[in-house]
């Protein structure tokens, strides 16, 4: 891809509508602004809650319930 693109300019990633991109701490899945954070993109919605507190994982996951990181694009 490196010879195919060579001379076409760089194209910047634009989010789609809608869509958050939120710091993620990738062992447990909350949200973080720490070292070794990394950018999810997630749907309305479907984003970890604002804290661990917030948490629970008896109640479903479009109330917030749920694994946490889970809802996810990918």
């Amino acid at each position: 891809m490196m010879q195919a693109l060579k001379d076409k300019p760089d194209t910047p990633f634009r989010v789609p509508p809608g869509i958050k991109l939120i710091s993620i701490d990738p062992k447990t899945g909350l949200r973080s602004s720490g070292q070794g954070s990394i950018l999810e993109a997630f749907k309305p919605g479907t984003a970890p809650p604002d804290s661990a507190a917030a948490f629970d994982p008896n109640r479903p996951p479009e109330a917030g319930g749920g694994a946490p990181g889970t809802g996810g694009l990918y």
